[in-house]
């Protein structure tokens, strides 16, 4: 067979151009809208990187401000648990120690209590002991007692040592004396004259006696003369008793108030 070039030269040319045609006309474009939509396409995707690594950095960003503000409320917990541990124990020991000082005044106002009501107790049963002594010698008082009462008063105004004797001596000489014996009975004349004739003797010389009675003198006689007094008596001892009795009871006390 025999070949044409001039035929297949042709062909050739004519495919070139095909070629140049389709690469100007179809594959040009083709190529062009395929790198354009590669491009767009790279280019979405670094965008979608850009933003997934933004992301991921606002991720770890917000993850680090979730641990701190985990570490914060475990730390504000552990320190409100410990400062509610304080505040408990504070509160336990505050309420210890009221209880304990209550108990401490509890015990002293009992204390204070008991020993108040011990005291008027004795001091109950001493006056009322000493008001049954005082009765008994009430009912026991007789004749023959107030003859001893008066003897014993007479002996009393003999034995007036010499400083007793020179203050009523003083008062007398100052002014005119009226001197009054008081007794719980009413004296005989006698008795009176007796004792009358005592007081001038050895105590004071012309003075005016006056005699009275006083109920509450038990068993004794009382000699006033310008407030200046001499008396024997049951109630002189009887009130002496009780003062004693009192101190006893202010001693006894005394103690006990120091202790507690």
């Amino acid at each position: 067979m025999q070949l044409d070039w001039f035929t297949t030269a042709a062909q050739i040319v004519n495919f070139l151009i095909l070629v140049a045609l389709l690469k100007r006309f179809l594959y040009g474009p083709i190529i062009g809208a395929m790198d354009a939509r590669e491009a767009h396409i790279a280019t979405r995707v670094q965008a979608a990187q850009d933003q997934l690594k933004a992301a991921e950095r606002q991720a770890a960003h917000y993850n680090e401000q979730l641990q701190a503000l985990n570490r914060t409320r475990e730390a504000m917990l552990s320190q409100a648990a410990e400062e509610a541990e304080s505040q408990r124990q504070h509160l336990i020991d505050q309420a210890r120690q009221e209880v304990q000082q209550l108990e401490v005044r509890w015990r002293q106002t009992l204390q204070q209590e008991q020993t108040s009501f011990l005291q008027e107790l004795r001091h109950q049963a001493g006056l009322q002991a000493l008001n049954v002594a005082r009765h008994a010698v009430e009912d026991l008082a007789n004749q023959e007692l107030e003859r001893t009462v008066i003897k014993v008063f007479l002996d009393r105004l003999k034995g007036l040592d010499h400083e007793t004797r020179h203050v009523f001596a003083t008062v007398s000489g100052e002014q005119a004396l009226e001197v009054v014996i008081r007794s719980a009975f009413p004296l005989s004349v006698e008795t009176q004259q007796t004792l009358i004739q005592t007081v001038r003797a050895y105590l004071m010389d012309h003075v005016r006696v006056r005699f009275a009675t006083a109920p509450d003198l038990i068993c004794g006689l009382e000699l006033e003369a310008q407030g200046q007094k001499l008396a024997w008596h049951m109630a002189h001892y009887m009130d002496h008793l009780e003062e004693q009795f009192a101190a006893m009871l202010r001693q006894g006390s005394e103690p006990q108030a120091t202790m507690a």
